[in-house]
């Protein structure tokens, strides 16, 4: 057995990973991704931080650029009519982002033109809010490089909760 870092090729199966009490991940050291063993018992544990971009329209677009974050903060200053996302993985891998969008204090602000290869679940619209400072959060995922983009909705019009 080697004693270096485990390799793609030496990644257990699926039904042995289900029988073990540790499993494979990848933690990024000096900019390299290296394999590690974690123990399940840590695994729900585990903090998962991601790097949010704050972005804001210009001229009516958004483009939310997926290989660089997964996670975006669109602030509306202005109305939407056009959405883009740029840079998913190629196919056969996945990747989501989350994607908060909030009102600025105006409100009343759209968000329209989304790409047309979005998929939402039950094929039911969006919904957006347009209250003053209320956010939307939304998931977005795909497995074909862009191809197809699925879509579900987290919640609408966070804001203060009024006791």
């Amino acid at each position: 057995m080697s004693n270096g870092p485990p390799t793609w090729d030496s990644v257990p199966t699926a039904t042995a990973m289900a029988q073990s009490d540790t499993f494979l991940g990848i933690v990024m050291v000096d900019g390299t991704p290296t394999f590690v063993r974690i123990p399940r018992s840590l695994a729900d544990e585990l903090p998962i931080q991601l790097t949010v971009a704050n972005l804001t329209p210009t001229s009516g677009a958004v483009v939310l650029p997926a290989s660089q974050v997964d996670c975006f903060q669109v602030t509306l200053t202005q109305n939407v009519t056009s959405v883009s996302v740029d840079g998913w993985p190629a196919a056969g891998r996945t990747q989501r982002c989350v994607l908060y969008l909030k009102q600025d204090a105006t409100g009343g602000r759209s968000f329209t033109g989304w790409p047309s290869n979005l998929l939402a679940s039950g094929s039911q619209p969006l919904v957006f809010t347009t209250t003053p400072n209320a956010i939307d959060v939304f998931v977005l995922s795909s497995i074909d490089a862009g191809a197809t983009i699925f879509v579900d909705q987290v919640g609408a019009n966070y804001g203060s909760i009024t006791q």
